[in-house]
């Protein structure tokens, strides 16, 4: 590769400019006029362009008047590697199939907006909106959420017979129900409708006996055939409690009504 040096020897900073368009084997060429681009194993790696954008692994970077753009391109995809003091940290990837931001340590992924922190994703795939501290659920939110839709979630888990479980259930305005999966049941145990009621109490709208339940009292109603269900003491947790006489899956299905 021919260079011409602008200016005398021994100046502060004299210009390099490659003269030639010819891809070399290792180092810098001109492809096109005030396009600088370089090379490895004569392939080109690298070119930026008259107008300042820069792409890796392509020859034609994208550009859009007052920007400047920096474009990866590779046949499988593309990744942008974040480091810090030699270990790998954060990556910035797409491939044929997905688009993705990785975290690869334990450090939390954290969303800022004026400098300041509006979000954050755990280390554990936990949600935080507002607040740095998990409560273990997926999703904590301090402060005010709207959903102008309403929410609906599904809960099952496996019960056996004479054990309690205690089902999260939101305060606010809504329904949920819990039934069997594996038995003979297939209406609803308990259907309910959401209040926000005094300690996360919640009116029933029916059951299927005034003797199964009661959200009045942390205290175990007595009858029912298949379960019990009864204020568990914590506020939106209510207690289930399997009464059939063989472990059986039950699940709790909430709608959540939205503004």
């Amino acid at each position: 590769m021919a260079v011409t040096i602008d200016g005398n020897l021994g100046v502060t900073s004299p210009d390099f400019e490659p003269s030639s368009s010819t891809v070399p084997t290792n180092g810098l060429f001109l492809p096109t006029t005030n396009t600088l681009a370089w090379a490895t194993n004569s392939t080109e790696r690298l070119r930026l362009d008259a107008s300042g954008n820069l792409g890796i692994g392509t020859s034609s970077p994208s550009s859009f008047s007052g920007f400047h753009y920096l474009s990866i391109d590779g046949t499988s995809g593309s990744v942008l590697n974040l480091r810090s003091n030699g270990t790998s940290q954060l990556e910035i990837n797409t491939t044929t199939t997905d688009n993705n931001i990785s975290g690869l340590t334990a450090l939390p992924l954290v969303f800022k907006t004026n400098n300041s922190e509006r979000a954050r994703i755990d280390s554990s795939g936990n949600l935080l909106v507002g607040t740095t501290s998990s409560s273990g659920a997926k999703l904590d939110v301090s402060g005010r959420a709207r959903i102008t839709q309403g929410l609906a979630y599904q809960e099952t888990v496996s019960v056996a017979n004479g054990a309690t479980y205690d089902f999260l259930v939101p305060i606010g305005n809504g329904v949920f129900s819990i039934t069997s999966t594996g038995s003979a049941q297939t209406t609803a145990l308990f259907s309910a409708k959401l209040s926000g009621g005094s300690a996360g109490c919640y009116q029933l709208a029916q059951a299927g006996g005034a003797s199964n339940y009661s959200f009045g009292t942390t205290a175990e109603p007595a009858g029912g055939t298949y379960g019990r269900l009864w204020y568990s003491g914590t506020t939106n947790k209510i207690r289930f409690k399997n009464v059939s006489g063989v472990t059986l899956p039950y699940s709790l299905s909430v709608i959540v009504y939205g503004d």
